[in-house]
């Protein structure tokens, strides 16, 4: 009926296509991008050319292999490899939050990076 019509399981309106048998139900879009359900997320994922968002029981942005995942666990970073993570602006750590490490004899505070990557401040011993 005018710009809408249903064919073989697939609502079209029209460009776009409501189909039930991509991702657990998709909405794809005249330029391609696609709104489906993420049931692994218990949510919603949008896929546009190589960018992808998630929302759900974990949130996250990908561009090709950068990503930030966002988890009850934290917030993960990733990066290609080689390249850099690039912060803008104030970057601010509550002290309180960094584990500390013992027997250096460096004043209290003094942040240093472990052998692991780990920020890590002296407790002045």
């Amino acid at each position: 009926m005018g710009n809408v019509r249903i064919q073989e399981g697939k609502i079209f309106v029209n460009d776009m296509v409501l189909d039930p048998s991509i991702g657990g139900g998709a909405l794809t879009f005249p330029n391609g991008s696609r709104l489906e359900a993420d049931a692994a997320n218990t949510g919603a994922r949008l896929i546009a050319g190589t960018a992808v968002a998630n929302v759900g029981d974990v949130a996250s942005l990908r561009k090709g292999s950068t990503s930030v995942i966002i988890s009850a666990l934290g917030v993960t970073i990733n990066a290609p490899s080689g390249e850099e993570i690039l912060l803008q602006g104030a970057v601010r750590i509550p002290l309180a939050s960094v584990p500390t490490y013992t027997g250096t004899g460096l004043p209290a505070g003094t942040l240093r990076l472990s052998t692991s990557g780990r920020l890590e401040r002296a407790d002045g011993t």
